[in-house]
């Protein structure tokens, strides 16, 4: 049972001075809001309760006049058309009434946080918080869970590792991969790859990037697509140690980056760990680096 304010029975009187149409109508929103607005001033003591009771009798006032005006001129054109006068509630759609409701609980609202300027700061922060929190984890959820992973086939592409004693989640060795490749009947294609970093140490713009040693199907087991040039091939895998050049293929990134996606990048050399590389195509991959294993 709710209990009702120690003033509703003064507001009920001050409603009676309202055209009796306009009562039919608002009665019950009017007592409604003031029993909501009188528990919100009724926790800032007498004198909450005071200004409380000034702004109650300050819209009463304005309104009466608003009322009985449009009382006046409804009854006057009643009157012209059926020889009749009485009171009339003022025509307002739906839309407007709705809007002016919530123009009355922000202006309501408004007043609240300026009468307690410390606690306005508290909830301002702990919206602001709050939202900044959420924007952040949605964002890790979107590109952890949400976003396909860079690759042609996502759903086929699978990471092998090895266990150790001690350690649960190891490198593949090189014995290993090729025991897979021969042996293994559940796999289309398999690569290897290995993470590491570089750094290309021209004088005039050097940089340390991620990069990765792979074999030469990388390319073919993620469906990754070269943009410009191509990817390293069997026979110069297989001649790493006799070739005078090293080959390497850079990222999207990279390539506009440090070359603003210069097609002509494709055969130049590039200094990488004190040695020259030939870059032979940049690929959508995410790592900065590409060479072969």
């Amino acid at each position: 049972m709710s209990i009702r304010p120690p003033g509703e029975g003064l507001y009920r009187v001050l409603l009676r001075t309202y055209p009796r149409r306009f009562r039919r109508r608002y009665e019950a929103e009017l007592l409604h809001a003031f029993r909501t607005q009188w528990r919100e001033a009724d926790y800032r003591g007498r004198g909450g309760r005071a200004r409380f009771w000034r702004h109650v009798l300050a819209d009463w006032a304005g309104t009466q006049v608003a009322a009985r005006r449009s009382a006046r001129g409804q009854g006057e054109g009643n009157e012209g058309r059926t020889g009749a006068a009485g009171p009339a509630v003022p025509q307002t759609g739906r839309w407007e009434v709705g809007m002016d409701t919530v123009r009355q609980d922000f202006l309501f609202a408004f007043r609240s946080l300026t009468r307690a300027p410390g606690f306005a700061l508290v909830a301002i922060a702990t919206l602001a918080i709050g939202i900044g929190s959420n924007a952040a984890i949605f964002g890790v959820v979107r590109s952890v869970l949400m976003e396909p992973l860079p690759y042609g086939e996502p759903d086929g592409v699978v990471t092998i590792w090895s266990r150790w004693r001690g350690f649960p989640k190891s490198w593949v060795s090189l014995s290993e991969y090729r025991a897979y490749l021969t042996q293994s009947r559940s796999f289309e294609d398999l690569g290897l790859w290995s993470e590491t970093n570089v750094t290309f140490t021209d004088p005039e713009n050097p940089e340390r990037v991620g990069a990765v040693a792979a074999t030469e199907n990388l390319v073919d087991v993620l469906r990754v697509d070269m943009e410009v040039g191509r990817f390293f091939t069997r026979e110069e895998a297989s001649r790493a140690d006799s070739l005078p050049t090293d080959v390497i293929v850079v990222s999207h990134d990279v390539w506009v980056r440090r070359w603003s996606a210069d097609p002509g990048i494709v055969g130049r050399s590039v200094e990488m760990n004190g040695r020259l590389r030939e870059v032979i195509g940049t690929s959508t991959s995410r790592c900065s680096c590409l060479e072969r294993w």
